[in-house]
């Protein structure tokens, strides 16, 4: 048996040698490329970033509107030869300045065309004049464009000529006639600040362009309006154009809201760089010697462990009374694919800081209070606790429903304040592994949890 053993240790100790050559080759002459775990990571955060976007922005663009059919408004202005100067300032001013404080919003304006008087929230700003002053040139740009609405990156010359996202609406009366242009005001400070907690988090470049390249948000001041981004695909029809470049990547997606492209970029991964160098493939060789006396210990270790303690693979978790991974094993294995039709989604939660909440609590007591909550909201589906703190769910609801379910839950335990947890949701694919399903589902709630956690993501 002794001989045996010491075979057994040689051989492996030789594979490892032969493999860890064999890696640092084929890294060395081969290039590497991007993994489908790398593209649907870098699309979720393109997502997250995205939905973020719209969150900023769809709010000052329903206020927008609102104030493009204002009743209030519209007469003034259809009227306006019937009132003196100083009577429709200090209308507009107090009707502004509502609108202003009420949003938080840092410009809040409305442009007569008759009289082009230029109105915002504390009076009557200019007369807007392209032959006095060649920034007003705007207004006519955007009177030429001819939509409903929208959004121009310009200097706000009532805020202290800060760089400002403006919402332009058309102002228009009953028979279609036009009577101005209002409108609200983002300053691109706040994009900014989205954008560089984004960049800094996962080492990125987030830009938003125009449709010519025409960069219109960066964190760097200096770019906006005046750098240009070459748009890979700028006619794709999927939902996000992705393209390996150099040692990094390029998502990007349309935005319709804002009329402009979301581009998230990383060319030039450093991690990359650095695995290439001496000191990376000498540590690859220690670590592989050190992995190979560890094997070889643990080998002797099983041994005995196996004769003392065969291992049980009990189908159900002790504490929950949920079944685990065992049983998920048993009944779908994880590298094979579903067989059955029966579960239209997958779910993956984990409980937020749970181990700052099992110091200060009983963990086994909020365990069993999440399960049972988790039973509560998902009655028709299969629960499995997971390993630790992490539980999946085979879901029978398609993934509108799925995400649903998981909002509830969420909230739910929410409510009840005693612990939070991320969600993570996708749709079942049956022509992908399940572990793939998995695994999508498993980004999803680790972005959540990244985030700060107490969410749903769903991909």
């Amino acid at each position: 048996m002794g001989s045996t053993r010491f075979k057994r240790q040689v051989s492996v100790i030789f594979l490892l040698a032969i493999f860890s050559v064999v890696s640092i080759i084929l890294h060395l002459t081969i290039p590497l490329k991007e993994s489908y775990s790398d593209r649907e990571f870098h699309l979720l955060i393109t997502e997250c970033i995205h939905d973020d976007i719209i969150s900023m922005i769809r709010g000052p663009i329903q206020v927008s509107k609102a104030m493009a059919q204002n009743s209030f408004a519209l007469d003034l202005l259809e009227h306006e030869d019937e009132y003196s100067e100083e009577y429709l300032i200090q209308k507009f001013k107090a009707w502004l300045s509502n609108i202003r404080q009420a949003g938080e919003y840092t410009s809040c304006f409305l442009v007569s065309d008759k009289t082009r008087r230029y109105y915002t929230g504390d009076g009557l700003l200019k007369i807007i004049n392209p032959h006095v002053d060649s920034h007003d040139i705007w207004y006519s740009n955007i009177l030429a464009k001819n939509v409903p609405y929208a959004l121009d990156v310009d200097l706000d010359q009532a805020n202290g000529n800060k760089w400002t996202v403006f919402i332009d609406l058309r102002v228009e009366n009953s028979k279609g006639e036009l009577l101005g242009v209002c409108g609200i005001g983002v300053v691109v400070d706040e994009l900014q600040e989205l954008f560089k907690r984004y960049e800094e988090k996962y080492e990125i470049k987030v830009n938003l362009v125009d449709k010519n390249g025409l960069v219109r948000v960066d964190t760097h001041s200096i770019n906006i309006e005046n750098a240009y981004h070459r748009l890979q695909n700028p006619s794709f029809t999927e939902k996000y154009d992705y393209a390996v470049k150099g040692d990094g990547f390029v998502a990007t997606t349309f935005i319709p809201e804002l009329d402009w492209y979301l581009v998230v970029s990383n060319v030039l991964n450093s991690h990359v760089q650095k695995s290439k160098s001496p000191v990376f493939i000498i540590t690859i060789i220690l670590l592989f010697i050190l992995l190979s006396v560890i094997i070889c210990l643990q080998i002797h270790a099983d041994d005995k462990n196996k004769l003392a303690n065969p291992v049980k693979n009990e189908p159900v978790d002790p504490l929950t009374g949920l079944y685990n991974r065992n049983y998920f094993k048993d009944v779908y294995g994880e590298r094979g694919v579903f067989n059955t039709t029966r579960y239209k989604s997958i779910a993956v939660f984990d409980i937020d800081f749970f181990k700052e909440a099992n110091d200060n609590l009983d963990g086994d007591a909020i365990l069993l209070h999440v399960t049972e909550v988790a039973r509560r909201i998902f009655e028709h589906d299969e629960i499995f606790r997971w390993g630790g703190d992490e539980f999946t769910v085979l879901i029978t609801q398609n993934l509108t429903q799925a995400y649903d379910l998981c909002y509830a839950f969420a909230t739910e335990l929410e409510k009840e304040g005693l612990v939070t947890v991320s969600v993570g949701v996708t749709d079942v694919r049956l022509s992908d592994m399940i572990k793939k399903n998995y695994y999508r589902a498993a980004q999803a709630c680790y972005l959540v949890k990244e985030m700060g956690g107490n969410g749903v993501k769903r991909t």
